[in-house]
């Protein structure tokens, strides 16, 4: 069976009252998205995970998953609004 999550991470943040897209908010020195990416990897031996990043962040997103060392994520463009 194949089983892929799909994290939307294309959220600007702004019910937070913040500038920085959601996904970039840092908590307890890294930021969300790698929080969530860590978590999911260690949790279950997933097929595939996609992330549906913003297209204005598209180039921060995939730098955040080469510094953090996140191998295996497909990222896509999410869309405007949910």
């Amino acid at each position: 069976m194949k089983i892929a999550a799909i994290v939307p991470a294309a959220g600007q943040g702004r019910r937070l009252k913040t500038k920085t897209f959601k996904p970039f908010i840092r908590i307890l020195g890294k930021p969300l998205l790698v929080h969530t990416l860590e978590s999911l990897k260690k949790s279950f031996d997933f097929t595939e995970i996609i992330v549906a990043a913003a297209p204005a962040k598209l180039d921060e997103t995939l730098r955040l998953l080469r510094q953090h060392k996140l191998r295996g994520v497909r990222v896509v463009l999410g869309g405007r609004r949910r």
